[in-house]
């Protein structure tokens, strides 16, 4: 790995545990940092995208929709494609959630390819969870429309995430032999 790019991710991901320090995920234990870092390896790891910016952006995805980081930190510090990144991934709560999703799929490919590592990090979640993680992943797969190598590895890391979420929330309900129903 070259020092320029290492030197970027080392900034991203104290920015990021900066900026979320103090946030729990859901299970009210987890930092919140955890799931940034899950993104960027799954963008990095497994759906095989080596661009510093793009791990930069999976790193800092959340931080302008549940952090007081702002739009000029981050291009002050990472520029503008890590900015337009986060910017394409950052939820407006006032918003369509229709319009979000269709901005996105016309959006850069890496701006959608970090959005399938989300989907994909979320898919491994509590039961009550699952029926709406599934729905987002379903939504994140429709990112999935152009050719680049990583995005045809997150397309098919997707499929079969999502084929084993949804034998699992079939098995979460269907009822125990046994049980009273």
């Amino acid at each position: 790995m070259k020092i320029k790019t290492l030197a970027i991710l080392q900034r991203a991901a104290a920015m990021a545990a900066s900026a979320h320090e103090g946030a729990k995920l859901r299970d009210g234990a987890t930092p919140y940092i955890a799931h940034p870092m899950r993104v960027s390896l799954i963008v990095s790891h497994i759906f095989g995208c080596s661009d510093a910016e793009v791990i930069a952006g999976a790193l800092l995805h959340d931080t302008l929709e549940k952090t007081s980081l702002t739009p000029e930190e981050i291009e002050t510090e990472f520029g503008p494609k890590v900015l337009r990144l986060v910017l394409a991934l950052t939820k407006d709560a006032s918003a369509d959630p229709a319009k979000y999703w269709n901005d996105l799929k016309a959006n850069l490919w890496e701006a959608r390819l970090i959005k399938m590592a989300d989907a994909l990090d979320h898919l491994d979640c509590p039961p009550e969870d699952l029926s709406r993680r599934i729905k987002g992943g379903r939504q994140a797969l429709e990112l999935a429309h152009s050719d680049e190598e990583p995005i045809r590895i997150a397309r098919k890391a997707l499929e079969e995430a999502l084929a084993a979420a949804e034998t699992r929330a079939d098995a979460d309900s269907t009822p125990r032999q046994g049980a009273m129903t």
